[in-house]
């Protein structure tokens, strides 16, 4: 099997990247989506 550059920098990353880093980059994601649609929460005081 021949890998291309891409396909091991793919790899690489895969790898690499720790599943913490993974779960803020869905947090964080989360965090905009909420945010984005807070309209009917600024009526509730925390």
């Amino acid at each position: 099997m021949i890998l291309t550059k891409r396909d091991k920098v793919i790899i690489g990353i895969l790898i690499v990247v720790p599943t913490p880093l993974w779960i803020l980059l869905v947090r964080a994601w989360w965090f905009m989506v909420i945010k984005a649609s807070t309209i009917p929460m600024e009526n509730v005081s925390g």
